[in-house]
């Protein structure tokens, strides 16, 4: 049995001497001896001399002093966050009173201020970092003037974001936010480049340059797609930008060779030819056109068929043997068959022909391979019965005659050709239906009659064999459709013809700025320029020379890394080891890469080029700016996305048979995942819109639902009431399309915040139940950013132990808490985690689990006793200054790319004050990230 602490004199007497009171004292001109007589009170007894063995190694001797920061602060921070935080001292030990922690709290946070003013270490080591690929994707976006992203990756969410207008400052009632499925292919300049993923830092962001990984295999790749981008041979016609570099292009006529795609889907119209322009029915048709386009609005409305719409892979080329398209048809998004062509097949508008319907058609690729066919089959495994109908419309153009021969072939053999006469410039509809008893495998194109050289069709329309889908089922499915108009791009920069009419070195100089976000160096020039000659001496064109520089500069450290190379004092100074005021360039480049993560728009620049970005108004006035810009969304697609984890929503697959509301469609293809994370990413968006409390995220007195959520949460949509000044009854007709969004106001007490959000729920359980310890650590780690040690003992399941038959859930954890090693950190995982019981493993309430009513009460260490979520949420909001401390640190640390250090304690504390004073809104967190002097500031890269 151990002594008493406060009766051990003798120890305090010794503590007192090796610790040093007077010592550390005289040093630093403060005195800690209160903080100092709390921790041998308290926390000695395990963690006393070096020679006394402490506790896990941790030696609280001689903390207080300031001759050792590198060690000594890093340890005091230590302390700070497990006394904070509850985890010591241990519960079985004796405990000091709230108003003792919280005293030793102050001194430990005042120790932290001192040290950091004395501290070589701030503002951080320095440390290469690179752009990650959101970056890289935008960055390249932005410099190259391109009007979709450079290629496919998993980070770009499948959103449209049509809604997200911030210089508003209100987020709408009621809005479409149409989706893609997630993972499915959307028109990008590079339809099958990519570079590789970036690893996320433990308990951090991507963008950690410590994290952050460099070999030269992905050198390899980088210069790869650097070379796919400068030599596309679409780089003039959709990169505005590149008049400046290129003054000979042809930037009006597109380019005979186009992107080439396979595997991507394109979503069913119910429209059949809209622009009122056909002219005649064939002969051979077997229906005309005001029956076929009754039958396919049908057809549509039932899942069985729809109209091929082209128009989202404008500039494309399906290969043919071998590429294939997907065509989502009907309402079912999980209904897809597959157009897999003979030849190349192109979609694409002519300026000579008049489209039926909106403003691209299909053609041949290849001047004058006008014979192939389209066969029609399962699109990635999902059957389908065979297509029975199909109708067209067959384009012409003047000065061309002839015939075009159309046919079927079906599954049984038969085929059946038509020969269609084209003259006079008419728009010819045709249908074709097939036997009773068979399909159609193949649609047969020969138009070797015709004088012109390309086919041109628009408007294929498909009714297949497959049984109408139950009603109730198609409003449940939402259906794909493309993201069109949806990366916000760097609008404000403006092409400068005047550039073009330069030379050669020029306009290198010029690009080089933009793409290395600082000016440039003459040596700089002189690479790139000289470079640009050799090409040009050797291949004799200057194309090729300025895209080989286009190359060059898109692989350069200087773009790939957003380090700025030393300033002309740090190189002088060889053994400095300071702080360094951000050059007004790179507050430019940090600033816009933690609001926009992408480069600085023109007004940056300017404000960099004069050096008024570094007045602290004029900073505050563009934090306002740039989060008021359509651009400030990547941060709810970034940080928000990487802070709450909810890239492992899409991951997530709970038990079929246990959740079958979590799936729906054709083998289960659609789940609730795509409609969960809108609902979460739309409250962020709304707290940045609106620049509303970032204690919203915590709880909020609205939500945003479409009809999956709103059968999901069981809503009555009669009582269901708009959450803005009106207060009006939703649209229960807007409501059946699942792509309508809205902003309702709360209507049950268990839900409101990102806690208790479907989302998260489901993300921190397993597949057959829920997961208190998953729960629990995500809760400490994201809203409170509290990382609690890895296990010292390696401890199995709570489903493996010995003795759990018949206990419930919540008694197989406490068993598992009752072993020593487990519950320091159990008692700070394991009451969050139960508070969240009554939320099963897709966040569905529930009362009773088994028959057996839900123990959902705790008590958390620091937090309180509560009997239930909406208690536990009270508590939390109760104290919401520890939320929002939480946020803080992560936003903080995304800001500055890396991790949050015992020097940073100051800063953080300032920021949360500041925003205290503004009702903690999103701005205000913001702008006191931006305006402290961790952000302002680096540290010399001379060491």
């Amino acid at each position: 049995m151990r002594v008493p602490r406060r009766s051990r004199f003798l120890n305090a007497c010794l503590f007192c001497l090796l610790v040093g009171v007077t010592s550390a004292s005289v040093a630093s001109g403060e005195d800690f001896r209160k903080a100092e007589q709390l921790l041998e009170n308290y926390c000695t007894y395990c963690h006393g001399a070096p020679d006394e063995s402490p506790e896990g190694g941790f030696s609280l001797t001689g903390i207080f002093q300031l001759d050792d920061l590198e060690m000594r602060g890093p340890a005091v921070k230590r302390v700070l966050d497990v006394i904070e935080s509850h985890q010591m001292p241990p519960r079985e030990e004796e405990l000091p009173s709230a108003l003792e922690r919280v005293q030793l709290q102050s001194e430990l946070r005042r120790w932290l201020g001192i040290a950091g003013s004395h501290s070589a270490d701030a503002p951080g080591q320095p440390v290469l970092r690179r752009l990650t690929r959101l970056e890289y994707n935008n960055t390249v976006r932005d410099l190259l003037g391109l009007d979709t992203d450079v290629f496919i990756f998993s980070e770009r969410l499948p959103f449209q974001r049509d809604h997200f207008q911030p210089a508003t400052k209100e987020m709408p009632g009621q809005f479409r936010m149409s989706a893609r499925e997630y993972g499915a292919k959307y028109p990008v300049f590079l339809m099958d480049a990519g570079i590789p993923g970036d690893s996320r830092a433990d308990s951090g962001f991507v963008n950690r340059g410590d994290a952050q990984d460099f070999s030269a295999a992905r050198l390899e790749e980088y210069i790869k797609i650097a070379g796919d981008i400068a030599f596309h041979p679409d780089l003039f016609t959709r990169a505005r930008m590149m008049e400046e570099l290129f003054p000979s292009a042809n930037y009006s006529q597109p380019s005979q060779k186009k992107e080439t795609l396979s595997n991507s889907i394109v979503v069913a119209t119910a429209e059949m030819a809209p622009n009122s322009n056909v002219t005649a029915t064939a002969d051979a048709s077997v229906y005309d056109l005001p029956t076929f386009r009754q039958r396919i609005a049908t057809a549509k409305s039932e899942g069985r068929g729809g109209v091929f719409d082209g128009e989202c892979l404008t500039n494309s080329i399906v290969p043919g043997k071998g590429g294939v398209v997907g065509f989502s048809y009907g309402m079912s998004s999980a209904r897809i068959l597959g157009i897999n062509p003979t030849e190349d097949w192109w979609i694409a508008p002519f300026g000579t022909a008049e489209e039926s319907s909106g403003k691209t058609l299909f053609a041949n690729r290849n001047r004058g391979q006008k014979k192939y066919e389209l066969a029609f089959h399962d699109f990635n495994k999902i059957p389908f019965s065979g297509v029975s109908e199909i109708g067209l419309v067959l384009l012409s153009r003047k000065g061309e005659s002839g015939s075009i021969r159309i046919g079927v072939r079906t599954n049984s053999g038969h085929m059946a050709m038509h020969d269609i006469d084209m003259s006079d410039g008419k728009n010819i509809f045709v249908a074709l239906k097939s036997p009773a008893d068979s399909f159609i495998t193949r649609l047969l194109v020969d138009g070797q009659a015709y004088s012109g050289d390309y086919v041109l069709l628009d408007d294929l329309a498909i009714i297949t064999r497959d049984p109408p889908v139950d009603q109730a089922l198609v409003m449940a499915e939402e259906p794909i459709e493309p993201l069109t108009s949806s990366e916000p791009t760097n609008a404000s920069a403006r092409v400068d013809k005047s550039i073009a009419q330069q030379s050669s070195t020029k306009r290198i100089k010029h690009f080089l700025r933009r793409a290395f976000r600082r000016p440039v160096k003459e040596s700089e020039i002189t690479l790139f320029a000289n470079y640009h000659d050799q090409v040009l001496a050797s291949s004799g064109s200057a194309e090729e020379a300025m895209r080989s520089v286009v190359q060059a500069v898109l692989s350069s450290p200087s773009f790939l890394y957003l380090n700025a190379p030393q300033t002309e004092n740090e190189i002088t100074q060889a053994n400095s080891n300071h702080a360094v005021a951000l050059t007004s360039h790179e507050l430019a480049t940090r600033l816009s890469y933690f609001l926009w993560s992408t480069m600085p728009d023109d007004e940056l620049y300017q404000l960099a080029d004069s050096g008024l970005l570094l007045d602290r108004e004029v900073l505050d006035g563009q934090v306002q700016r740039m989060l008021a810009d359509p651009r400030a969304i990547e941060l709810s697609e970034s940080f928000y996305v990487q802070w709450l984890k909810l890239q492992e929503l899409w991951s997530a697959q709970p038990d079929v048979k246990q959740f079958p509301q979590f799936y729906s469609a054709i083998n289960n293809k659609r789940t609730l995942a795509q409609d969960m994370f809108g609902e979460v990413l739309l409250l962020f968006q709304t707290v940045l819109v609106e620049d509303r409390s970032v204690v919203d995220l915590l709880d909020s007195d609205y939500a945003f639902v479409n009809s999956k959520m709103v059968q999901f949460y069981q809503f009555n949509p009669a009582e269901l009431t708009l959450a803005t000044a009106q207060q009006q009854p939703i649209d229960r007709d807007l409501l059946k399309d699942d792509r309508n969004w809205f902003r309702i106001q709360r209507v049950s007490p268990e839900r409101g915040g990102v806690m208790t959000s479907p989302a998260i729920l489901t993300a921190t359980s397993l597949p057959h139940r829920t997961s208190p310890i998953r729960r629990g650590v995500w809760l400490l780690e994201t809203l409170f950013n509290r990382h609690l040690s890895p296990p010292n003992v390696a401890v199995g399941d709570i489903d493996d132990q010995e003795g759990i038959e018949g206990l419930s859930l919540r008694e197989k954890v406490e068993l598992h808490r009752a072993n020593h090693a487990c519950a320091v950190c159990h008692d700070q995982i394991d009451p969050p985690g139960f508070a969240l019981e009554n939320y099963d493993a897709i966040g569905k309430w529930r009362a009773e689990e088994e028959g057996m009513p839900i123990d959902s009460s705790g008590q958390l260490p620091g937090i309180g006793k509560f009997g239930g979520p909406q208690e536990f949420k009270q508590q939390l909001m109760d104290q919401q200054d520890l939320f929002v401390r939480g946020f803080a640190e992560h936003l903080f640390s995304y800001a500055l790319s890396r991790d949050l250090e015992y020097y940073d304690v100051p800063a953080v504390q300032e920021i949360v004050s500041g925003a205290k004073s503004e009702d903690y809104r999103f701005s205000s967190v913001v702008r006191g990230i931006v305006q402290s002097d961790a952000f302002r500031t680096r540290r010399s890269r001379n060491e």
